[in-house]
């Protein structure tokens, strides 16, 4: 029973935050394991416990990148190839994804923004958080606390990935931390900015005196709310949430009240 307390408390990203990372982990769709919980699972995550502990925990930080190449190795093994390449997904090596950041002049200024719309495990995200680093050291900015706090805000700001694939998000999510790596103790708490959404498929802003719904790239004017269109209908968020940053707060506190049976 507490083994099972404390993998729910790990599913829903408790273990995290209190480290600084308010979604890390969400608990949406992989915590089934939980509710199936009986004897087998119980030595299932015990055996997987033990494993783990035989890895060495300063690898992340002392060799980011192999721990990087082990989770796409890892992220290839749990999804399958056909099933990968069904969805559209290819493997994307470092050497094209520093190619293309090149080609785009990406020299890792925090203050240019970039969006990976379809970031898998976050290989170009994680080398533009490098390039930033690199940056910084160039310029000697990461030896002054204020202004190396301050660009640790911008990457959070404009080093930003999308997925459909909830499995992808996580693997992206936990690279991008590993990248992101000290400068958590420079801004936390942080929101990771690698979200599971459609980048296809944008909200549209309803503007209230005409009532004519704007892309979401169209400059909007006196603009009210958002209309999200999700599989289970459409919802309304107050444009007011989006300006001032709190999203991710309305979303945990809404997520709260479910919970509690509001």
């Amino acid at each position: 029973v507490e083994l099972k307390s404390q993998m729910a408390e790990l599913e829903d990203g408790g273990v995290f935050r209190t480290y600084g990372v308010q979604n890390f982990l969400e608990g949406d769709f992989f915590r089934w394991y939980l509710d199936a919980w009986e004897e087998d699972v119980t030595e299932a995550v015990r055996l997987l416990a033990t494993r783990l502990s035989e890895f060495e925990p300063t690898t992340p930080i002392l060799r980011s990148g192999e721990a990087r190449d082990l989770l796409k190795k890892l992220y290839q093994y749990l999804v399958p190839r056909k099933l990968r390449h069904d969805l559209g997904e290819y493997y994307t090596p470092d050497w094209i994804a520093e190619r293309l950041l090149n080609q785009l002049g990406y020299d890792g200024n925090p203050d240019v923004r970039l969006l990976d719309p379809a970031c898998g495990s976050g290989t170009f995200l994680t080398l533009a958080i490098d390039r930033a680093r690199e940056f910084m050291a160039a310029r000697f900015l990461d030896r002054d606390p204020l202004k190396r706090k301050e660009c640790a805000k911008k990457i959070l700001r404009n080093v930003v990935g999308f997925d459909l694939n909830p499995l992808a998000v996580i693997a992206a999510r936990t690279n991008y931390l590993l990248a992101f790596g000290d400068f958590l103790r420079d801004v936390r708490p942080i929101e990771m900015p690698v979200y599971i959404c459609d980048s296809v498929l944008t909200p549209v802003l309803q503007k209230k005196a005409q009532q004519k719904r704007l892309s979401l790239f169209d400059k909007a004017q006196d603009t009210d709310f958002f209309f999200l269109p999700t599989s289970a209908g459409e919802f309304l968020m107050p444009k007011a949430v989006l300006d001032k940053g709190v999203l991710g707060q309305v979303t945990a506190m809404i997520e709260s009240c479910v919970e509690a049976g509001y």
